[in-house]
């Protein structure tokens, strides 16, 4: 399993935002071995940039079975653990481990039509089988630019499993989409 932290700077160096280091320092100390990936999409709308750069890692480390961490997410889950929860599921699609809330879509202001599933939002891991790749990009090439969240929980055909709890929490940070602190794990 390849993981993967995607992350982004405001000013588009490759150093990561400062809140990144507590990330990967919880990944390191869970026993991950993770690559950082810094998002080349700072000139589009905020609220896409994720969904760009995950498009580029899928696309990039297309065929392995990958881990997409978001660099505000705090895993609390071994690797090791992770790795036979994800061969005991066997499922070929995306799995989403980590979230911070999901909201019931029927009432949700994302107004997600025809799905069953909830809608996960707030910081993200997500686990794609690699054999999902082409069909997961090929989706996303047909896509507009989006909430990667809203994408992988709304976007119709997306092949996805909630798991019945979160393996993870949310890292308190400055978001430059809502334009103030977003709470979670203090720092």
């Amino acid at each position: 399993m390849k993981i993967v932290v995607s992350t982004y700077h405001p000013d588009g160096t490759d150093a990561p935002p400062a809140h990144v280091t507590h990330t990967l320092n919880r990944l390191t100390e869970m026993g991950y071995d993770y690559t950082v990936e810094v998002s080349r999409h700072n000139d589009a709308k905020i609220c896409a940039i994720a969904f760009l750069n995950a498009r580029d890692i899928i696309e990039k480390y297309k065929g392995e079975d990958l881990l997409l961490v978001e660099d505000d997410c705090l895993m609390d889950i071994r690797q090791e653990e992770l790795e036979k929860l994800m061969k005991w599921h066997q499922f070929s699609g995306c799995v989403r481990v980590v979230w911070d809330k999901k909201h019931q879509t029927a009432t949700s202001r994302w107004r997600v039509r025809n799905r069953d599933n909830l809608l996960c939002t707030g910081s993200q891991a997500s686990w794609f089988s690699g054999d999902y790749h082409e069909e997961l990009l090929k989706k996303m090439k047909g896509a507009q630019p989006q909430h990667f969240d809203c994408f992988i929980s709304g976007y119709p055909g997306i092949n996805e499993l909630q798991l019945e709890k979160s393996y993870g929490r949310q890292l308190e940070h400055y978001s430059r989409i809502i334009g103030k602190i977003r709470k979670g794990v203090k720092k």
